[in-house]
């Protein structure tokens, strides 16, 4: 059941219909445009939904699909089903036409043998088109449609001799005119022209008996006539007949092709009604791409959970006009079936009805929402919608008696797998008995196992949520600052209709709204100011809850990247280390190996004065070419760190190498060649345990050298411990930072104070957005801290929260 009767108009589906319509390319889709319905069967509309999804798909691929020649041939072809009907030629133009692009998407889908597109293809699957008879309509008509000379050999002897006739009445005609125009009989700017279909020469009308002719006709003014020269007649009727015999051979050529195509008529019929529902699918994907709709996930059950849901028809409207429509996040479960939503007038709580309708209506007539992926849509066997006035005159219905005539109906088909829509449920007539009787028939609907949705100002109907089993308000958001609505719904709690409010601000006197308040009874009064108490304490948590999860973002991002760069760090640090060793250890064998044959050398020659000398050189050259360059290579990386140039030790005398300098216990030593200081816990015998940054490696003490100041490596020692320290409190002091400072209620001087120590540790801190609370009041702290703020060169702008989370009382600070 849909009710009523007008459900389209009244939810908004008709101008959808028309926006898939006017995107059809043929009569065949606009037809399957019209007779989209409402389906119920979970697999019907999960296979509409799924083809629309693929089309979507191909246009996504850039692939091309045939778009265009979608001709409707179906009344043409049962036409000629009647034996003796005859095709005319335009109509087979538009035969072949179709008939290409229909043989087009038969191969799109076949020469691909994956499975890529399976509810496309078991669409066009009773698609049979003969090849033969595009074939034949090649043969018979041209690429512009006509018929081709070769279509038969009567038709091409027939128009060479046309030709040869055109081309002598050409010359004939053209000789005649210009020996009159030689005589002076023709203007100048007379030229041979075609008056009934015959060559004709303009004269004018005081020349006309120069010539024996027929005149077919005269110039307006009668100045001019228009003769067919009499010698010229006769060839003229030579080519009527000729172009009568044309006619009757191409009668007889589509006659022929008619007989043919006969028999294939009922294979044809179902190839037409293959290209209409490709052509309306098209036409849906096209539609949903305008409208960012996509496939919910369907459910085979009577529920609704719709997040960010858009009303299509407000989407259209803001393309057009620049503005944005608020979403909306809907959802009726088995526990929650019906929805009562309260709020102001002009909330949008009649929106969010038809939205909720019109969105269910389009799913399941097959077509694509505008909704987020992790939608969920279910199934409902009927749908039922009541908004608006439907006061009628001639039927001497009022509006509350229309109203109940409504509820009428809702109440005898209320059942499981039914979703009504009710706007200003129970109004109409006294609030007390209209509460009452809504409050009965909510109650029925409830036990009937409907789900619905209803709007509502009635005070007795928000409290039935909790009470009543399977009822849940819901409230429509509104700016109580500036008095205006937001249009968005929150689901849990009711909302309040702000009458007083609005009243106030529409100029009513305080006089009147105390005598208002007074008659309304406290009761009332201080329920509504309750629900704007919890209104404003829900806007507060939101912004509570946005502060909280920018610092956890902040946070998980900061140990992400310290965790990384400790990580490359001390990769780097072991890569370094391990490469170090091995050049030493190459370089201490080299010099070993040196000093092994300047030794040799030395006794070989019983220490001549000459061969020491020939010694030294080498030793200091391979000093010089050896270990001053993996010196200076392996500290060029470190620049702030003084370079200790080393004097190479040498041969002191044949019997032993130059020793360096001792290497202790408690002190302090570095590798042979490098400058990384370590501290010596002991010595065990060719080895020493050495440590830093809580590093130990054991090392032989002939790769070591003792460093020649203690006091300097323990200043470089302690260096090393402080940049670690500071490392380590400015992470603690990051872990402990708030990117949200409160100072409301603070006097001018501690805000300000306050501010500057806040703004400079987040810049220390190199925080990249900060939020201060500083509220509304008169202004004063608010202006005062953006004072600051644009002195601060660091900081590259600041501006107020949005209006939802708390407008001009909150600055967002935005650093370089």
């Amino acid at each position: 059941m849909i009710y009523p009767a007008h459900f389209e108009q009244k939810t908004g589906f008709d101008r959808i219909r028309e926006e898939i319509r006017s995107a059809c390319l043929g009569d065949a889709g606009r037809r399957c445009c019209a007779m989209m319905q409402f389906h119920s069967e979970a697999t019907v509309i999960r296979r509409l939904l799924g083809a629309t999804a693929e089309f979507g798909a191909i246009m996504d691929s850039g692939r091309n699909f045939p778009s265009q020649d979608y001709f409707d041939l179906r009344e043409e072809l049962k036409r000629l089903t009647i034996t003796g009907m005859v095709i005319e030629q335009e109509a087979m133009a538009d035969l072949r036409a179709s008939l290409r692009t229909l043989a087009a998407i038969l191969d799109y889908f076949n020469k691909d043998s994956s499975d890529v597109y399976p509810l496309l293809r078991e669409m066009v699957g009773p698609a049979y088109l003969d090849p033969e008879i595009l074939r034949r309509t090649d043969r018979i008509l041209d690429e512009k449609g006509d018929i081709r000379d070769n279509a038969s050999e009567t038709l091409a002897d027939i128009r060479k001799q046309l030709d040869q006739k055109k081309g002598l009445v050409e010359k004939r005609i053209r000789q005649v005119y210009l020996g009159l125009k030689k005589e002076g009989y023709t203007p100048d700017e007379a030229e041979i022209t075609i008056r009934n279909g015959r060559s004709v020469i303009p004269l004018p009308a005081a020349n006309k008996r120069i010539i024996k002719g027929f005149i077919h006709d005269e110039s307006a003014t009668g100045q001019t006539v228009y003769i067919e020269p009499e010698e010229i007649f006769e060839l003229n009727n030579n080519l009527r007949e000729l172009e009568a015999a044309e006619r009757r051979e191409i009668r007889k050529i589509l006659a022929a092709f008619s007989d043919f195509l006969r028999p294939e008529i009922e294979q044809l019929i179902p190839c037409y009604e293959v290209l209409g529902e490709v052509d309306f699918t098209r036409a849906k994907a096209l539609c949903a791409r305008k409208l960012n709709a996509l496939v919910p996930r369907v459910i085979d059950e009577a529920c609704m959970d719709l997040k960010n849901a858009v009303n299509p028809i407000l989407f259209l409207a803001g393309m057009q006009s620049g503005k944005k429509v608020v979403p909306l996040n809907i959802r009726l479960s088995a526990e929650e079936r019906i929805l009562v939503i309260s709020g102001p007038n002009a909330g949008g709580k009649s929106v969010c009805l038809k939205t909720a309708g019109l969105l269910q209506y389009m799913l399941q007539c097959g077509m694509p929402i505008p909704v987020s992926e992790e939608s969920e849509a279910g199934i409902f066997e009927s749908l039922y919608i009541e908004i608006g006035d439907e006061q009628s005159i001639e039927n001497d219905l009022s509006t509350y008696s229309s109203h109940l005539r409504n509820i009428k109906v809702l109440t005898e088909s209320a059942k499981k797998g039914l979703l009504f829509l009710v706007d200003e449920f129970g109004s109409g007539t006294e609030p007390q008995l209209g509460g009452a009787i809504a409050e009965a028939v909510l109650e029925h609907l409830v036990k009937s196992g409907a789900h619905g949705i209803v709007s509502t100002h009635y005070l007795n109907l928000k409290l039935m949520a909790g009470k009543v089993e399977g009822i849940v308000n819901g409230a429509m958001l509104y700016d109580t600052n500036n008095m205006r609505p937001l249009y968005s719904l929150v689901i849990g709690k009711p909302g309040s209709s702000f009458a007083f409010e609005i009243a106030a601000k529409t100029g009513f006197s305080k006089e009147i709204l105390n005598s208002a308040t007074v008659k309304t009874g406290m009761a009332v009064f201080d329920f509504e100011q309750q629900l704007q108490q919890l209104e404003t304490e829900r806007v507060a948590m939101d912004v509570r809850k946005r502060e909280f999860d920018i610092a956890d973002e902040l946070l998980a991002s900061l140990i992400e990247r310290y965790s990384a760069l400790t990580e490359k760090v001390e990769a780097s640090r072991k890569q370094i280390l391990e490469q170090a060793k091995t050049d030493a250890a190459e370089l201490l064998q080299k010099s070993n190996q040196k000093i092994e044959e300047a030794i040799r050398k030395i006794r070989e020659s019983q220490a001549k004065k000459e061969v020491n000398i020939e010694v030294r050189e080498e030793l200091k050259e391979f000093a010089e070419h050896e270990i001053t360059p993996f010196v200076e290579q392996k500290t060029a990386h470190k620049p702030h760190v003084p370079a200790i140039k080393r004097k190479e030790k040498t041969v002191a005398s044949p019997k032993a190498p130059a020793v360096p300098m001792t290497v202790r216990e408690g002190g302090f030593a570095m590798l042979i060649g490098q400058h990384t200081v370590f501290e010596v816990e002991k010595i065990e015998g060719k080895y020493a345990t050495v440590s830093r940054d809580n590093i130990r490696l054991k090392i032989p003490v002939s790769q070591l050298e003792g460093c020649k100041n203690d006091r300097d490596a323990r200043r470089i020692m302690a260096g090393k411990r402080m940049q670690q320290q500071l490392s380590s409190d400015v992470n603690e002091k990051l872990s402990k930072f708030k990117t949200t400072i409160d100072v409301r209620g603070q006097r001018a001087e501690e805000t300000l104070s306050l501010i500057q120590k806040y703004i400079d540790d987040a810049i220390l801190l190199n925080v990249f957005e900060v939020r201060i609370l500083h509220g509304k009041g008169n202004g004063i702290l608010r202006k005062l801290i953006r004072e600051y703020l644009s002195s601060v060169k660091e900081v590259k702008s600041f501006t107020d929260e949005s209006l939802e989370s708390g407008g001009h009382g909150i600055t967002i600070v935005s650093f370089r």
